[in-house]
């Protein structure tokens, strides 16, 4: 909403992966070139690390944007995976049909498929985002797999971006052959003070404004200040800022705005979900885990005494059944006898008929059809309705016992 205000033709730092925000420092261009060359050249295995917020992603899209109908490529975004899931997933990135294959077979499908490729020379290139979430036990059969003496295999190229967790887990003894296969190694670093400013200026330039007419220079050095380098926390404090200083209607944000971003929004470091998580499964925190997993204990348990509960008293209804039976059969002969008894009454009658066994009222009024009444017959009416109405008490106490 920042557009009626300031002018803006769309949100200039919501955080999306379209390379038209790329700021390119020329840490970010030799990465990218890195990429792009190494993929050409077809050198094998190339890692891209850096930190939470550097840029990796959107670096990746860039990327992409670029080979784009120049090979095939396979992304792949959630590499919590297992050897075969993951190319399982390739396969599938490649419109390759596969239906339950064991990880032989998908490895044979994946050899044809690179086999067929290689009699039009067309390179493959495989990129894994967030690599360093790959365990050591799928980073090794990599290796296993990239060392197989296959023709074929000279068309794959992979490419590992991820944090610089990465780093340290190829850096182990058991990753020593995998690491020793990496041709070309970039690190994104974050931005300097100017490189910073510049990158504000840009996202602001893309949307048809500029630093300069949105933000006081204190602002902007704060912002850069407190972000230290990460385009990410630049990303978020300025989207706080522009929309407080939306919101109080200033020409300009000032220091006192940006502190207030700051503090409210506690830069979103912590709690808004990153570029690349916006393109994997939703990761809860620690406790959210614990307490989820909590539940789920506890409906197990409740479950499964519910079905213990409710064994127990099948098992004492089976016992107790034929007591029932007997008892059910009793009460049924004795209704049976007393409505017996009741139809006799009514018989006994001649055509009084009451509308039901029992119903006294009914009894009385047919009585009075019957014999005319009489004047002697009338006076007793009153004592006959008393009557009735004390039995009608008498008899729904008896029934609610």
């Amino acid at each position: 909403m920042y557009n009626e205000f300031f002018g803006f033709s769309e949100e200039p730092f919501s955080l999306s992966p379209d390379p038209s925000f790329l700021y390119m420092t020329l840490n970010h261009r030799e990465g990218l070139s890195s990429m792009m060359s190494g993929i050409e050249r077809r050198m094998g295995l190339i890692t891209i690390t850096g930190d939470v917020g550097t840029g990796k992603t959107t670096l990746i899209y860039t990327l992409l944007e670029d080979l784009r109908g120049k090979l095939r490529t396979v992304f792949i975004f959630n590499p919590r995976l297992t050897f075969r899931q993951l190319f399982k997933a390739i396969l599938l990135e490649l419109k390759v049909p596969v239906a339950g294959e064991n990880t032989y077979t998908l490895l044979q499908k994946f050899k044809l498929f690179l086999r067929e490729r290689l009699a039009e020379d067309e390179t493959v290139a495989i990129i894994i985002d967030e690599a360093h979430q790959l365990s050591r036990k799928v980073l090794s059969d990599l290796n296993w797999f990239l060392e197989e003496d296959y023709p074929a295999l000279k068309l794959l190229q992979v490419l590992l971006v991820g944090q610089l967790e990465l780093e340290s887990k190829l850096d182990s003894e058991e990753l020593r052959l995998l690491k020793n296969k990496i041709t070309i190694r970039h690190r994104l670093l974050p931005l300097s003070l100017e490189e910073s400013k510049g990158y504000i200026d840009h996202r602001l330039r893309v949307v048809g404004s500029s630093s300069s007419r949105v933000f006081t220079p204190e602002a902007v050095d704060l912002i850069c200040d407190y972000a230290k380098g990460i385009p990410r926390m630049i990303n978020n404090i300025c989207d706080g800022a522009l929309f407080a200083g939306y919101s109080a209607s200033v020409l300009k944000v000032d220091v006192e705005i940006v502190k207030e971003a700051i503090a409210e929004g506690d830069i979103l470091a912590t709690e808004e979900f990153t570029p690349e998580e916006d393109f994997i499964a939703v990761k809860e925190r620690p406790a959210e885990k614990e307490a989820i997993a909590k539940e789920k204990i506890i409906f197990k348990q409740d479950g499964v005494a519910e079905v213990e509960v409710r064994a127990k008293e099948e098992a004492v209804a089976e016992k107790e059944s034929p007591a029932e039976k007997e008892a059910i059969a009793r009460e049924q002969v004795t209704a049976a006898k007393e409505d017996t008894a009741e139809k006799k009454a009514v018989a006994d009658t001649g055509d009084l008929k009451p509308r039901q066994a029992g119903d006294f009222h009914s009894l009385i009024d047919s009585f009075f059809k019957k014999i005319g009444g009489s004047d002697m017959v009338s006076k007793c009416k009153p004592l006959l309705d008393h009557l009735n109405r004390s039995v009608g008490r008498m008899l729904h106490s008896k029934r609610g016992k």
